[in-house]
């Protein structure tokens, strides 16, 4: 050979001594060591794409199987639970910040904001069944708390928001509470009127009502129910707040865990802009739900022969 190469390695730099080798040599000798060796290497083959969302494992908040991707609506995509049929949108910290912050003084005040229908389910339970104290549970600022309170019911509230409960605080004292505090009592009956749709965590939730129900202790209120199919044009699911999607499966799958069974009927109530729509047009699977005991199981079968559809004629 003309020359020598050798390699010489100081504090971690590699440097070259070459006795006439000239530059282009060196290089072609350095090229075709990391050709021979590149072939003992880990080769990295390519894969097909596969999209974010189907490498993430969402369980379901209901019964906690696996859930598959879904679709997106209304800018939230969401995810299927093939074993309860629930449906459960991605929540990012900032939209988690926004729902425990509640929505507020204006909370059920909009049109459909489930304020009488708060007030007729807390009517006919506590008259029909004399179910006597009632909890409502996220009542934000409709009009029932007021009118049950006003009419000598054993009426209490909660809420997420802090200047609701403040607001409520200053008129009705440890009547209206946090929700996330609750007081040692047990209720007759807990009402969450347009509430399930909102919760991150609803098991915990459910666990909650249980501890603080009565032994033959209700739940009712009303939310959408998904029945199928796809939800681009739902627009229950357009409420950035709005994260679960519940089916019939999924709420018998809750109630069963408080050891309650589950009735769903249909109601009747204008909630449009419109004075001459219908309720049902805007939303056709909204329903009013009871979680009972089994004490209250023929009760419930006569209300269903008596109504197809119960008369709640106001939002």
């Amino acid at each position: 050979m003309c020359g020598e190469v050798g390699v010489l390695q100081t504090s971690g730099v590699i440097e070259w001594r070459s006795s006439g080798l000239s530059t282009v040599m060196m290089k072609q000798i350095v090229n075709k060591i990391i050709r021979g060796g590149a072939r003992y290497l880990p080769q990295n083959k390519t894969k097909p794409l596969v999209t974010y969302r189907e490498n993430i494992v969402q369980i379901c908040r209901v019964c906690n199987d696996v859930t598959h991707p879904f679709q997106e609506a209304y800018g939230k995509f969401w995810y299927h639970c093939p074993n309860c049929d629930f449906l459960q949108s991605e929540v990012s910290r900032l939209l988690l910040s926004a729902l425990n912050k509640g929505q507020g003084l204006g909370a059920g005040t909009g049109v459909g904001g489930g304020g009488y229908r708060e007030y007729w389910i807390s009517k006919l339970l506590h008259e029909e069944l004399g179910l006597s104290r009632i909890l409502l549970y996220g009542t934000g600022n409709t009009p029932t708390f007021q009118k049950l309170y006003e009419e000598g019911v054993d009426v209490w509230g909660c809420d997420i928001s802090a200047d609701l409960v403040a607001d409520r605080k200053e008129r009705y004292r440890e009547r209206f509470f946090d929700a996330r505090e609750f007081p040692q009592l047990r209720f007759d009956v807990i009402i969450a009127v347009e509430v399930l749709e909102h919760l991150l965590t609803p098991m915990k939730i459910f666990k909650l009502f249980s501890e603080h129900l009565t032994s033959d202790g209700m739940v009712a209120g009303t939310t959408d129910f998904y029945e199928g199919g796809d939800i681009s044009e739902h627009i229950y699911v357009k409420s950035p707040l709005h994260i679960s999607y519940w089916s019939k499966q999924s709420l018998q799958s809750a109630a069963s865990s408080i050891g309650r069974f589950v009735s769903l009927f249909k109601l009747e109530c204008p909630g449009s802009v419109y004075p001459d729509e219908k309720f049902g047009v805007l939303w056709p699977r909204k329903r009013v739900f009871f979680l009972y005991s089994e004490k209250f199981t023929d009760y419930f079968r006569n209300l269903a022969e008596r109504y197809q559809i119960l008369p709640i004629d106001k939002p």
